[in-house]
């Protein structure tokens, strides 16, 4: 084994943790209150040194695209980027400095998804997907303490409900499907109870994308786990399941309740917006909504440029419009491939790696159903996570071990 082995593994099994439990460095940049450097930044730039040690040392290298369509597209995308950018630079009467910043971060978003491309092994998926766990717990034991002591929306370590949300939905799936795939009784039963708790987590952060993303995940899931067992784990199953979200239910509070579920109501039988405080971030979307059109109909082909919002053109929050006036309608039309693409790595891949795959395809359903209430799936810890994921279930094919 070269040296370099051991140092990428330890970088790897690093990695989940420090996405978790990111330590930021703030930066003094005009107009941006999120400029940063971060600690997967430098677990990153660790990865790429040794990648090109591996490169300069050993002239058995090869490197290797496992994934070619999805990374010919964030080539294409990150071209597009670069490109709208410079014709917002020009017709922008604002700085575009937050925006060439976050184009920085597509390209080292690209670069980690090459070097996952040959540096993943499936030792290294398994170890990453062990701290991945422990982190989660740790992470919910976290969340569910900032839940009991303070008052309002759990942020976790994240910053934001929503994507705080984002990460547990992954986590609360990864234990679900623990709870499936023991073979003991005691380990099924402390994969549900962790699961509960990371459920109760998730509706502290009072995320209604979050909880979609949830049920979402947990459908699909569900579906390939009732198709994988006999009639009596099928019941035993669903019992346990039904069991666990009852329990989540009784430990939250009223308030997440009517956050989530208090922006309708049924008047004279029908269903409308309620005049409650949940109600009004719903009709505040539709006014982004709204806003959004008007100003792709100013810019519809380039666009304003990689994250205009919020720096030059205010909050959009629907991560669809958001794009599609930032990037215009050719950007839109490459996400939706982009998307689509990386749905089909996932799905792909399940013939092969099984459970692990499906794990990551009704995740990734989720976050793409999340992103109706905010830009979740482009967020850089998110599409850290993304990729990862895609290599650890290409890692783990035909295995049936992923823990």
């Amino acid at each position: 084994m070269r040296e370099s082995d051991q140092w990428i593994t330890a970088l790897y099994a690093v990695f989940p943790v420090v996405i978790v439990f990111s330590i930021q460095i703030p930066l003094a940049v005009e107009g941006s209150t999120s400029a940063s450097i971060n600690a997967e930044d430098l677990i990153i730039l660790g990865l790429g040194l040794l990648f090109l040690y591996d490169i300069l040392t050993n002239n058995e290298f090869n490197m290797k695209i496992l994934f070619p369509n999805i990374s010919l597209l964030m080539g294409i995308i990150g071209f597009w980027i670069v490109l709208t950018l410079l014709i917002a630079n020009f017709r922008s009467p604002e700085p575009v400095t937050v925006s060439v910043l976050w184009t920085f971060k597509w390209i080292e978003i690209l670069l980690f998804f090459i070097f996952v491309q040959n540096q993943i092994t499936a030792k290294r998926a398994k170890i990453s997907l062990k701290t991945f766990f422990y982190s989660g717990v740790l992470l919910t034991i976290f969340v569910l303490y900032e839940y009991l002591t303070v008052s309002g929306r759990t942020v976790g370590t994240f910053g934001n409900p929503n994507v705080l949300a984002s990460v547990l939905v992954l986590f609360t799936l990864l234990t679900i499907m623990k709870m499936y795939d023991s073979n003991k009784y005691i380990y099924s039963a402390a994969h549900g109870i962790i699961s509960c708790l990371s459920i109760i987590a998730i509706l502290s952060t009072q995320s209604r994308s979050g909880v979609l993303a949830l049920v979402t995940g947990c459908m699909i899931l569900f579906l390939y786990i009732l198709l994988d067992l006999n009639l009596e784990n099928k019941i035993r199953y669903l019992a346990g399941s039904v069991v666990i979200f009852a329990i989540s239910l009784l430990f939250i509070s009223q308030e997440a309740i009517n956050r989530i579920t208090g922006w309708i109501t049924i008047s004279d039988g029908r269903l409308q917006l309620s005049d409650t405080q949940a109600s009004y971030a719903f009709r505040t979307r539709l006014r982004l909504l709204d806003k959004a059109i008007e100003l792709f109909k100013e810019a519809p082909l380039f666009g304003y440029g990689w994250f205009a919002s919020p720096s030059r053109v205010g909050y959009l929050d629907v991560h669809y419009t958001t794009l599609l006036v930032e990037l215009g309608i050719v950007g839109i039309v490459l996400f939706a491939i982009f998307y689509m693409t990386i749905l089909r790595g996932f799905v792909s891949q399940i013939s092969k790696s099984g459970k692990i795959a499906v794990l990551g395809s009704a995740w990734y359903c989720g976050l793409i159903v999340q992103a109706i209430g905010g830009n979740f799936p482009r967020i850089p810890r998110i599409m850290f996570l993304m990729l990862l994921f895609i290599g650890i279930v290409w890692a783990l094919r035909e295995s049936n071990e992923y823990v």
